[in-house]
């Protein structure tokens, strides 16, 4: 069908012959059918949110003056909320497995033999995400603001000397400069981390493989990948947790499903963003996630995560940024490809988990943001063109549903990161054999995931280590 001509290639597209599905690009596709029942379901669904407590009587208005339209679902978008569920039957679907296992076991050797450490030592982690020290990571090498006991208790044991406990006002002396506001002299963001020299060697390597088959992991690789050159010791944290996180990890797989036929099946686009994410920045991160999505299918088409370029003032502001990028660089590029393949015009949802910027949308503008710039309120106009059109519906979503959540902020809990696993469908092997949701939830922690959220893990090196200082060499480098 794509070397066919058409409206939107006239010429048509020149492709390889098809071949068996097997590696290609370092990832291992298996093929196979599985039965599945509860699997792909939304957690809302599975697992119901407890309800919310009402309000006091004093503040509920006289059954006569309600208005009957307020429990209705909103008028300028859909509601992608059931009424009643009821979980499907057993059925047959086929399933994509993504298996890169050998890749990142090599890129766990490859960080290995750079710091001279055993992988067996790294301790498990839930999560890619440790404690962010605020006060550490500013981009000058040092904390600048109040000191607090935990932040120094981990940059002591990173710059190996006992730390003192006391009130955050204690003075902390390293190789001659006290960290405190008064420093007139900050290190240079070059000699402000251990792991500055094989950051960018060893993150490169690991986004080529969380792009193809480890969705998880891209916004962890990619903030760190922000900071080679300004490089602190908040980045020797947080690149160390990620090699622990990827060797705990190991064996988990992205998946897709297809249990449909081609005129059931949709795409749904999913977006999301926070706000002021990345503290040395202020800028917040956007992420977004296209799925080919039908009664029985669940395949994942792209993930993406990356920091705004701009400076948000408000959630609905940087919710805003993340809808139009998602649909100006992923949604509607693929619907000329899937017409074709499709042979008609698929609908196409996007799921939206924030009801202001949903109304926003629909009006093309708030004379509450009349402070956004020009280019915030291009982006408001353009989202509001492409639903006037019709090229795309605009579906409310509820945050637990948000499939886009796992790029955007930094999960500590493990027990919320495993359920956005679950939405970028990154499972283990009692995905498929666990009775029910919250039986595979359970799977996940008695095989090994740690429950609880851990501290900062300490990156350490061997004696052949390169990065090791040397007899008479300052603590940094």
């Amino acid at each position: 069908l794509l070397q066919e001509p058409s409206d939107a290639v006239p010429g048509g597209i020149d492709i390889e012959p098809p071949e068996e599905v097997g590696r290609f690009l370092g990832c291992q596709h298996i093929i196979t059918e599985r039965e599945i029942t509860w699997q792909g379901e939304n957690p809302t669904d599975l697992d119901p949110p407890e309800p919310k407590a009402k309000k006091a009587a004093i503040w509920a208005a006289p059954a006569e003056l309600r208005c009957t339209a307020c429990d209705q679902a909103p008028e300028p978008y859909q509601n992608s909320i059931p009424t009643a569920f009821q979980i499907p039957q057993k059925r047959t679907v086929r399933v994509m497995e993504y298996d890169m296992l050998g890749f990142f076991q090599s890129s766990i050797d490859l960080y290995a033999e750079l710091t001279d450490t055993d992988p067996s030592n790294y301790p498990a982690v839930g999560t890619p995400f440790g404690v962010e020290h605020t006060d550490v990571e500013d981009g000058q090498g040092g904390p600048r603001g109040e000191l607090s006991s935990p932040a120094m208790e981990a940059l002591a044991n990173l710059l190996g000397f006992d730390a003192p406990m006391g009130p955050p006002d204690i003075d902390v002396t390293v190789h001659g400069r006290s960290f405190d506001d008064k420093d007139p002299d900050p290190l240079p963001p070059s000699e402000s981390g251990y792991l500055q020299p094989i950051a960018a060697k060893c993150l490169m390597k690991f986004l080529y493989g969380a792009r193809m088959a480890r969705y998880d992991i891209q916004r962890a690789i990619c903030h760190t990948a922000s900071c080679v050159t300004k490089w602190t010791e908040q980045n020797d944290l947080d690149l160390y947790r990620l090699i622990c996180y990827m060797r705990t990890t190991i064996k988990y797989r992205m998946v897709s499903w297809v249990g449909d036929s081609m005129e059931n099946v949709m795409i749904k686009q999913f977006a999301d963003a926070d706000l002021a994410g990345d503290p040395r920045t202020q800028r917040s991160t956007s992420a977004s996630n296209q799925k080919i999505w039908g009664p029985n299918t669940r395949a994942l088409q792209c993930f993406s995560s990356r920091r705004q370029t701009c400076v948000a003032h408000s959630t609905p502001e940087a919710e805003l940024v993340a809808a139009e990028t998602a649909l100006r660089t992923e949604l509607l590029p693929a619907l000329p490809l899937w017409t074709k393949l499709l042979q008609r015009v698929p609908r196409a949802d996007f799921m939206e988990d924030n009801q202001a910027v949903c109304k926003i949308c629909k009006a093309g503008g708030s004379t509450k943001l009349a402070h956004m710039g020009r280019s915030h309120r291009i982006n408001s106009a353009s989202i509001a063109d492409t639903f006037l059109r019709g090229i795309a519906n605009l579906v409310y979503e509820r945050s637990e549903n948000e499939a886009a959540d796992i790029g955007t902020k930094r999960f500590t809990d493990p027990m919320s990161w495993v359920k956005v696993l679950y939405l970028v469908q990154i499972v283990a092997d009692s995905f498929w054999t666990a009775p029910d949701y919250k039986s595979y939830m359970a799977s996940l922690f008695s095989d090994g995931l740690p429950h609880k959220p851990a501290g900062s893990a300490r990156p350490w090196f061997g004696q052949s280590s390169h990065l090791r200082p040397r007899p008479g060499q300052t603590a940094w480098k």
